[in-house]
């Protein structure tokens, strides 16, 4: 196993795919670094901070012919997930001892 201590350093290395998997305020930055080499990317993270962000990663990947951008989003901060959260804390329902959530938002 290697580990890294600069996004930088792993881009160096021969890679096929980039997951980015970092603190928000790295994720527009790494993934244009990933798009910039050439390399499919999946971020973990919403696209950006600020939409300037968003409009410097949509930029780059039209310049990457042939490269997949792809995100996943955690949704531990939309509104439904922070009222369940709500509801179970409340301790109106007892004690929580298993939990199954979906989430059926519209699919394009």
């Amino acid at each position: 196993m290697r580990c890294y201590s600069s996004y930088k350093d792993l881009l160096k290395e021969k890679l096929d795919i980039l997951f980015v998997c970092l603190p928000n305020y790295l994720a527009s930055e790494v993934t244009i670094a990933g798009l910039q080499i050439g390399i499919h990317v999946f971020c973990e993270k919403p696209p950006g901070k600020s939409l300037e962000d968003i409009e410097k990663v949509v930029e780059e990947e039209k310049n990457c012919d042939g490269v997949i951008l792809k995100y996943g989003f955690n949704h531990r901060y939309h509104d439904s997930v922070k009222e369940a959260l709500s509801m179970i804390s409340s301790g109106d329902f007892g004690e929580i001892i298993n939990l199954r959530g979906a989430h059926m938002g519209k699919v394009r």
